[in-house]
Parts: C-alpha cells; structure tokens; sequence
C-alpha cells in the first residue's frame, strides 16, 4: 500500500501538470513546487496530516507561526500557494476559511507642492 507521503507527491505533481496545461507557465510551476514541499514537509515533521483534503486552520496556524521562518511576505506568499493548491484537491474546509494576510497593495500619493506644504 502506497504511503500518505508517496500519494501527496502523486497529487502535488497532478496538480502543477494541470497548472501548465491551463496555461500557467513554466515557471510558475517551479516557483509553486517548492512552498509546496517546503509546506507539507513542515506538516510531515511535526506529525500532522498531509491529506490536503484534511489540512484545516490548526496547521495553517502551526506552519505560519512556530515552522515558518522569514518576513511576513515570504510566509504568505507559502500559505497561499498551499491555500491554492488545498482548494483544487477538495479541502471543503480551507474554502470558507479566512486567512488574513498582510496588505501588499500599492498605495497613490498625492504629495503637496511647496506652496500648498507652506499653507497647510
């Protein structure tokens, strides 16, 4: 019988072929590959499920906060490519659940002239 870990690689490469053949790119397929990996194999050590049908917010939380190093950026990045990759594999509970992540949005600003800083 197969193991956990030998199917999950099974789904995880499904999944990137059907990235590509929906017309994503090469190198989004590489770039998606490793968080992937890097995700589940945090999962994978710390004894928890790898079924990406039973990933729920207890280890959403477990890899964001105690097994995910580095800036804010980087670690959200990593939840939403697992956060993609759960949707497409069925994970009935990852669909309604909402994650906040940090606001990257870019920002106009209108900076005064002189004149109008002098007024103010």
């Amino acid at each position: 019988m197969p193991s956990a870990w030998w199917l999950l690689g099974k789904e995880v490469e499904k999944y990137l072929n059907e990235l590509v053949l929906g017309k994503r790119s090469e190198k989004t397929k590489r770039g998606y590959r490793w968080p992937l990996g890097h995700t589940f194999e945090g999962l994978h050590d710390a004894k928890m499920t790898v079924n990406p049908r039973k990933v729920g917010r207890k280890e959403i939380d477990y890899l964001r906060n105690e097994y995910m190093t580095g800036t804010e950026g980087y670690r959200d990045y990593n939840i939403k490519v697992l956060k993609l990759f759960l949707k497409w594999a069925g994970n009935a509970e990852i669909v309604n659940l909402r994650l906040g992540f940090r606001d990257d949005g870019i920002r106009k600003a209108r900076w005064l002239s002189d004149e109008q800083a002098v007024t103010v």
